[in-house]
């Protein structure tokens, strides 16, 4: 387990490359402002999508195919048709700690599982021939061939067969030389380890610098295996996990010492390494490492270079840490004449005369803040970055352009940040719409974006563009370049269209001009109107409106059933309806899908058991419904009369069946002894029939005790008992519980 120092550095340090699991498979993506999209790939359409074979599907830290793939490892995916958009997964993606499956609808399973989804590429953004995935494959325990799909809202690709590996170990790698070079960082995230000019002039979020010997390093890794504690899949790291299978990682042919290896905490199925880089000659060392017999790819370097004084922590012992190149600066360039204490740190104290000779652009003239960490970074000189802390922040194209574009004639301060004040003239110039005419704003931002300004989008405040709408050309609404002042409801451009429709006649029906009631803005086919007093379900959604709307006409029509059922009612007769006095409420009895099949609620006396499933006329004889008794005798009482074990009528039993009988059949009743217990104590269980206690059938109200108390035992029971006689009417007399 890591110490207690990594401990705090793992917490402290941020992620030495931002969003590394995205960024580092295709670093043209960090830089995108330099790409133009094609107007016309903005417009494109996405078909079904395609991965075609399984070199497309490659190790998301390699991008190397043939390698295999590993459950828990990063994968990319190419093809085509396979994303919407250029999008990356954001916190409102997660569910918790947990990612998603699934972005813009963009799905992929992996052996029939869902993996996390992590990033989609459009290629069509950038003018390339192919769109992108990087997901987080799903663990199982398959190897060997699996089957791998995207799904997208077009469909799902064909599944390609990619070999699945047990591991699959590799280092992540800056791209611009190719990948050649480690993704690397110092332990405390403040600086990437590369060489000076890596990134030629892009301004890095922080500075580069190569390797020292004996400084601890951070690299990054895909597909080592498991950890302990184990982390779910697609879950955020949240604290260390080393590996369950140590590796050994060597720079050149040496050893290196590992103060960590396993997960990275902060990132999902990243594996963090923190290694001391050996004692080495400067220069470029590459670097591999083994675990469990599997190697990572060759051909990944570290670039190291020697230090002045390479034990002295400069930022523990003063107020001014050595980064970038400083940190390769002998002493003496700042510390002149062997002076140390009270060194001065602002940037003017050794860089006064290279501020001062600058004329690209000219610093003194202009103005520029002596701070030379506002646009440079400590790595080189060239490549500054400025704008961070101006009105204005560069982005897109206007990230590429030279200063001298705007800053004419070295003018740096007082300049208009407004838009117009460089694309004034395109503005007069545009006719496709025309912008002056128009009166369109001279705040370039509100359509168009900094990368192009082919492609705009204005944002409709009043009206939004949806469905149909969205596509159409401007002039398609704004006339004669009128784009003041026009009109948002509907009939100001549908107006003739609503005038002309005969079915409906909408005129006619006194239909509402806002199209928006009954149609979507995809398609004018299809409407379908809201019922508002009268939702239409079953078989009235199916119905032509003219069955209900008789000569075109719609305000005021009746929503009761009897409006349009009446004749039928009347000229039902199994039942009759209109003899039995049944309501005209037809949805009591009837559902709207069909007449037959109806089922009336008895509201005073609910059908159960067999009930349920007799005729109607079964009770309601010579179609007699009003009035029709609800007690059981007046249906059941010649069988009532005609039972006789027990005899019914003789024990006067009360006629109301259900005390002891249920409605699904008339064997099986039970009937609750309210005088005499023989469900509990000494007689529970000992009757299988009735006539074991009433010996006359005719009679259920006499009884007999003697069938089962022999004369001689209840006898010599009954010696010290005055007044005893062997007769039931005195045992019950006695013990009318049936108790000893």
């Amino acid at each position: 387990m890591p110490g207690n120092d990594l401990g705090r550095r793992l917490r402290q340090a941020r992620p030495p490359v931002a969003s590394l699991l995205i960024i580092l498979p295709l670093w043209i993506l960090a830089f995108a402002g330099d790409f133009a999209p094609p107007r016309a790939a903005l417009e494109s359409r996405l078909a079904p999508p395609q991965v075609g074979s399984p070199d497309r599907v490659v190790d998301g830290a390699t991008l190397e195919a043939g390698r295999g793939i590993m459950g828990g490892a990063w994968v990319t995916i190419f093809g085509t048709d396979l994303a919407p958009k250029t999008r990356a997964w954001t916190a409102a993606d997660f569910a918790g700690d947990r990612a998603p499956t699934s972005l813009e609808g963009v799905s992929v399973r992996i052996n029939g599982k869902p993996a996390f989804v992590a990033f989609l590429l459009r290629g069509r953004d950038f003018g390339l021939s192919y769109d992108q995935i990087n997901l987080l494959a799903p663990r199982d325990d398959a190897l060997g061939p699996v089957p791998v799909e995207v799904v997208t809202p077009e469909g799902a690709s064909p599944p390609v067969m990619v070999n699945k590996t047990a591991l699959a170990p590799a280092f992540f790698a800056f791209d611009p030389e190719g990948r050649k070079y480690l993704a690397a960082a110092t332990a405390d995230g403040v600086e990437y380890i590369g060489k000076f000019n890596l990134f030629g002039s892009k301004h890095l979020d922080r500075p580069i610098r190569p390797a020292r010997s004996g400084e601890v390093v951070t690299l990054y890794g895909n597909g080592f295996g498991a950890t302990e504690p184990s982390i779910p899949d697609g879950v955020i790291a949240r604290a260390a996990a080393p590996l369950s299978v140590p590796p050994v990682i060597r720079f050149g042919t040496e050893e290196a010492q590992i103060v960590y290896a396993g997960a990275a905490p902060t990132l999902v199925g990243v594996y963090q390494f923190n290694v001391r880089v050996p004692a080495l000659s400067p220069g470029e060392v590459e670097v591999t490492a083994e675990i469990a017999g599997v190697r990572t790819p060759a051909g990944r370097f570290l670039v190291t270079a020697e230090a002045p004084y390479p034990t002295f922590e400069h930022g523990k012992f003063s107020d001014f840490r050595l980064t970038g190149a400083h940190v390769f600066v002998e002493c003496t360039k700042c510390h002149v004449r062997g002076r140390f204490l009270g060194t001065p740190t602002a940037c003017a104290a050794c860089h006064l005369a290279a501020y001062e000779q600058t004329t690209n652009p000219n610093h003194a003239a202009s103005n520029f803040p002596k701070d030379c960490g506002g646009c440079h970074t400590t790595s080189q000189f060239p490549g500054a970055a400025s704008h961070q802390a101006a009105r204005f922040q560069l982005s897109g194209a206007h990230a590429s352009l030279q200063c001298s574009r705007c800053h004419s004639g070295g003018q740096f301060t007082g300049l208009d940040p407004a838009c117009a004040s460089c694309h004034l003239a395109r503005y007069n110039a545009t006719t496709n719409p025309n912008h002056a005419a128009a009166g369109l704003p001279r705040d370039c931002a509100l359509c168009h974006n900094t990368t192009t300004f082919a492609g705009a989008r204005v944002d409709h405040l009043k009206f939004t563009l949806a469905g149909a709408h969205a596509s159409l050309p401007c002039s398609s609404c704004h006339a004669g370049g009128q784009y003041a002042g026009l009109r948002a409801d509907c009939a100001s451009c549908h107006l003739a269209r609503y005038n002309a429709t005969t079915s409906p006649n909408h005129v006619a029906a006194g239909y509402p001009t806002t199209c928006s009631v009954c149609h979507s803005t995809t398609s004018f086919k299809g409407a379908v109107f809201a019922h508002a007093r009268f939702t239409l379900t079953g078989a009235h959604q199916r119905a032509q409106c003219s069955a209900c709307h008789a000569g075109g006409r719609y305000a005021g029509t009746p929503s009761a059933c009897a409006a349009c059922h009446l004749s039928r009612y009347n000229a039902t007769v199994n039942p009759s309806h209109a003899a039995a006095g049944f309501p005209t409420d037809c949805s009591l009895c009837h559902s709207t899908t069909q007449f037959t099949g109806a089922r009336f609620l008895h509201a005073r006396f609910s059908l159960t058991g067999a009930h349920a499933t007799l005729d109607c006329s079964r009770c309601h004889v010579s179609q007699r419904y009003a009035g029709t008794p609800s007690d059981c005798a007046s249906c059941h009482l010649a069988r009532y009369n005609a039972t006789a074990s027990p005899n019914h009528a003789a024990a006067g039993f009360p006629r109301d069946c259900a005390l002891c009988h249920t409605t699904t059949q008339f064997r099986g009743a039970v009937f609750t002894h309210s005088r005499f217990p023989i469900y509990s104590g000494a007689h529970a269980g000992k009757w299988p029939e009735c006539s074991a206690c009433h010996v006359n059938p005719a009679n259920f109200r006499e009884f007999s005790c003697l069938g089962c108390h022999e004369k001689s035992r209840t006898d010599s029971n009954h010696r010290e008992v005055r007044g005893y006689v062997y007769e039931s009417a005195s045992c019950y007399a006695c013990h009318p519980g049936g108790e000893e």
